[in-house]
């Protein structure tokens, strides 16, 4: 009678100690949920958090760093190298945080990965374990149901070459505004006139921009072809590359004897073809664009 009771006793003690594992296992999925619903929007990197803000504005600051002319610059580094310059993929530091309670910088190994277009792609850290860069976790900011009936704004036509972004319209008023002036230079462009629409020509024109809160003249090239209509862009991006120094001897002077590697600060033109065709002018200015006897020599 007592096995029996044993037996009975067994039978029923076993499932619930396998319910009472399944309900804190899955009361510990709930927890970390919770706590995961619990975080601040931003990337998490090593447990220290980098708000949307903070990762924008270090996306912004590399962007004007392409096309910066101060000789003293820092310029965004390449991460990921291509013979085309347009699938280069570039790296920028966030920049340091400070400890709360002294004030002072910490170092900070923490990384945006961007295109040469400014479209981030990752947020990343090194593993000091591993030496290797791993995404940050990306908590999503939750965004409620905005109200259906809101008149939407259309957004004007646009065009981008590498960092640089214009409205069309701002490329017409550039031009109008140079047209008749001695900035206009007006280059021929060599091996065109095989085109369909060639010869093409290039001209030099201007963007205002605003880099750490100065105005800044960002100088571009617009192409066109025989019909005076805008084919693309050729915007001069600079950037920073590792160079790789090989060992050497030279004969009482300081021997490298292991390779290492430096950054070179370098330029780039991208050149950029448009996918939308238009009048460097609008035919209601009435105005010939380009004057024959400020042609330069072709280029």
């Amino acid at each position: 009678m007592k096995d029996f009771h044993h037996m009975l006793s067994s039978q029923f003690f076993w499932p619930k100690i396998v319910f009472l594992i399944l309900l804190i296992s899955a009361n510990a999925s709930f927890i970390q949920r919770r706590v995961e619903q619990l975080k601040e929007p931003g990337y998490y990197c090593k447990g220290r958090r980098y708000s949307f803000s903070d990762v924008e504005n270090a996306r912004v600051t590399a962007c004007n760093a392409f096309t910066s002319t101060r000789n003293d610059a820092r310029r965004p580094r390449v991460y990921i190298n291509s013979a085309n310059n347009e699938n280069l993929i570039f790296e920028w530091s966030i920049p340091a945080a400070r400890d709360r309670k002294n004030g002072k910088r910490i170092n900070n190994s923490e990384w945006i990965i961007f295109n040469i277009n400014c479209e981030l792609k990752d947020v990343v850290y090194i593993n000091r374990k591993t030496k290797k860069y791993e995404s940050c976790e990306k908590i999503p900011e939750i965004f409620t149901s905005m109200a259906s009936g809101k008149k939407q704004i259309p957004e004007k036509p646009f065009v981008q070459c590498g960092s640089l972004s214009w409205e069309i319209e701002d490329i017409q008023q550039s031009a109008i505004c140079r047209l008749y002036t001695p900035q206009l230079k007006v280059i021929g462009m060599k091996d065109t006139s095989n085109q369909i629409d060639g010869p093409w020509k290039k001209i030099v024109l201007g963007k205002k921009t605003t880099i750490h809160n100065r105005p800044h003249n960002v100088t571009y090239h617009i192409i066109l072809n025989n019909k005076n209509e805008v084919r693309g862009a050729i915007v001069r991006h600079h950037i920073s590359q590792k160079l790789t120094v090989f060992p050497y001897f030279i004969k009482d002077k300081i021997n490298r004897l292991t390779v290492s590697t430096t950054w070179e600060k370098r330029t780039i033109d991208l050149t950029c073809s448009f996918d939308t065709k238009f009048l460097l002018v609008p035919e209601n200015q009435r105005l010939n664009p380009l004057n024959p006897h400020k042609r330069k020599t072709l280029a």
